[in-house]
């Protein structure tokens, strides 16, 4: 038996460097705090005092180069200032700030914007509020302390882990392994950042004594034997902390704090998403180390893809519409699986690709792999009624009567080699990062059917 440990340690070392060498420069964590005093100013000029407090990867020690900084400004207790108030005299004041949309099963007011220094910022409101203990748990977060929930998490997280340091270097490993193997972001119902957290700091609960290269054994051996068939959930060692009773399918539990109780961590994942991830956990575990790290050849592995193009006259409209389309793009899967789950396999890929258009100044695409069932004679996928169902739901856009003629949805069936060709043109260096810039495609390219929703 050769012991693979030596190796697996080189290997975890090799892929922590390469997750350090993109961490934000001591500059640029100068212009992080410079964007934050801007924000603050901002917030009191406009009449409300509070605090700035930052989330996700920044508050977890976990941030990448140029990273979305997320943070959250807490009006105090008894502040005559309410989060709604705050939010649109904030919009007013950042007139190409778009309004944040829901995340999972948590709703909190909120802004995105391009800030100086040109760093995407995801801002977002709350107000402390004492909790009343006789009061039963709210079923559902109020928007007013949805962002403080979140933050409360983050630090639940940390405060539960053994070491910090520990838990940090593995869950940047297991990022950059998530975003090598395609299972990493927010689209489809991925999991995200917080998702891939908990589940880190669980293993390092579970093993408090064991080195980064371990962890990442146990990490995919957790993972991927797991059935799922009850949440993977932090012991925070608060047995006081509100609960309610979790919807079936949860596969990661957020933790009860007093800002609320335990919910799931996600979004409701389909079984087309459940199965990438279950394949990809599995196959690590038993992959020998070098493999571990190969990059997921999405663009030439399968024969036949969908490409969804948004596009819209400006930066602004194409956030809203993108904002819009990604809590859609779950249930396109729910609906593929309805109707063709026994005939097709799906494999979304979990981030988009910029590119620029002949018609339109500002784009996006997604992509959905299909892989269809062999059957004993040659037959046709018809596609037509699954995309009515879901131009019917996208098309439903609240804000599309205000955008009029100035967004639009190109849905294209694309083969392999069409999709290599439409690489090609574009002179893509390669499909290597979540969003890419690349060159102008014809609007002429016949690649395939092309249904349109368009104002």
């Amino acid at each position: 038996v050769v012991d693979s440990r030596p190796v697996m340690a080189s290997m975890a070392a090799m892929a922590l460097q390469k997750t350090l060498a993109v961490r934000p420069t001591p500059e640029e964590e100068v212009k992080v705090l410079e964007v934050e005093k801007e924000i603050l100013k901002l917030c009191q000029v406009l009449g409300a005092q509070g605090s700035l407090r930052r989330m996700g990867a920044f508050y977890l020690g976990v941030p990448e180069r140029n990273a979305e900084l997320d943070l959250v400004f807490v009006l105090p207790e008894g502040s005559a200032t309410q989060p709604a108030e705050l939010l649109e005299k904030l919009q007013n004041a950042l007139p190409k700030a778009i309004r944040s949309f829901p995340q999972g099963s948590l709703n909190a007011p909120g802004l995105r914007w391009r800030a100086s220094h040109a760093r995407h910022v995801q801002l977002f409101l709350a107000k402390e509020e004492k909790p009343n203990p006789s009061t039963p748990a709210p079923s559902a977060i109020p928007p007013s302390l949805a962002a403080l929930y979140a933050h409360e998490v983050s630090s639940q997280i940390l405060a539960s882990v053994p070491s910090q340091e520990v838990f940090q270097d593995l869950l940047r490993v297991v990022k950059h392994w998530a975003k090598r193997r395609g299972l990493y972001g927010n689209l489809f119902g991925f999991f995200d950042g917080t998702t891939w957290a908990l589940c880190c700091a669980r293993v390092c609960q579970l093993h408090p004594k064991a080195v980064l290269h371990d962890l990442l054994q146990f990490f995919f051996a957790l993972l991927g034997r797991s059935d799922w068939s009850s949440p993977i959930a932090l012991d925070t060692g608060d047995s006081l902390a509100p609960t309610v009773p979790m919807v079936p399918g949860t596969l990661m539990q957020l933790p009860g704090n007093v800002y609320g109780p335990a919910r799931a961590a996600h979004y409701e994942v389909s079984e087309s998403v459940m199965r990438v991830v279950q394949r990809e956990l599995r196959r690590a575990e038993q992959k020998r180390v070098p493999e571990l790290w190969a990059e997921h050849q999405f663009f030439s592995r399968h024969r036949h893809y969908i490409r969804f193009d948004f596009m819209a006259s400006s930066d602004e409209i194409l956030e809203k519409w993108w904002a819009w389309g990604q809590q859609q793009l779950p249930e396109l899967l729910h609906i593929f699986e309805s109707q063709l789950d026994s005939k097709v396999s799906l494999r979304p890929w979990p981030s988009s690709l910029i590119f620029k258009d002949e018609s339109w100044s500002h784009t996006k695409a997604v992509f959905i792999g299909l892989h269809i069932q062999r059957a004993e004679q040659k037959c046709t996928l018809d596609l037509r009624e699954i995309m009515v169902k879901f131009l019917e739901r996208i098309s439903a856009w609240p804000e599309a009567e205000a955008h009029q003629k100035q967004f639009e949805l190109m849905i294209r069936a694309v083969s392999s080699q069409e999709m290599q060709s439409w690489l090609r043109d574009q002179g893509s260096p390669g499909v290597k990062a979540l969003e890419h810039e690349v060159m102008s495609p014809s609007r002429k390219d016949g690649y395939g059917p092309a249904m349109a929703a368009t104002a």
